[in-house]
């Protein structure tokens, strides 16, 4: 079986998507499908992709 490697990276967020990435990883925490899971994760990736960009 595969060990998972926790990798933490920091991120500043303007307030709006903060608050955007927080509702997702909690919507995330609670997904009860892999089609919810794959959403969310896309959505929180997304939002932290375009934060790095500017």
């Amino acid at each position: 079986m595969a060990k998972w490697k926790k990798k933490r990276i920091k991120v500043e967020l303007p307030p709006e998507d903060y608050e955007k990435a927080n509702h997702y990883l909690k919507r995330l925490k609670e997904a009860d499908s892999l089609v919810e899971l794959d959403y969310y994760y896309n959505k929180v990736t997304k939002i932290i992709e375009k934060s790095q960009d500017v």
